[in-house]
């Protein structure tokens, strides 16, 4: 059992982390302010599950642990679908937008790179 600990802490953290940044990215895409806003937290969320999903071995976890994250995060999205018609499209401030677009291309990006991985 003492072998196993060090497996089970870190699988631990890992899984919290997974469920933590899920509530936190679909949080955040709720109060989304405009559509760009809400593309870019959805971004967070899926960069947290890939990093999530590349440090722990799922295969070892039962597979509640991981779709708890994964659900979060989709219902998160499924309110960005569902307020998308009534978001404004960009923000107003041109630095606010630079800002938000790196950061979907940035996020997706790496998200693509560690899934190809």
């Amino acid at each position: 059992m003492s072998e196993l600990l060090p497996s089970l802490i870190g699988l631990g953290i890992a899984a919290g982390y997974a469920v933590m940044f899920s509530l936190a990215a679909a949080g955040r895409t709720k109060g989304a302010r405009n559509r760009l806003d809400g593309l870019a937290q959805a971004s967070w969320a899926l960069f947290g599950l890939v990093v999530a999903h590349r440090v722990v071995v799922w295969t070892a976890v039962p597979n509640v642990l991981w779709m708890l994250p994964v659900a979060i995060a989709a219902a998160g999205a499924a309110l960005l679908v569902l307020r998308w018609r009534g978001l404004p499209t960009l923000p107003e401030s041109r630095g606010a937008r630079v800002a938000a677009v790196a950061q979907v291309v940035v996020m997706t990006a790496v998200s693509a790179a560690l899934i190809a991985v």
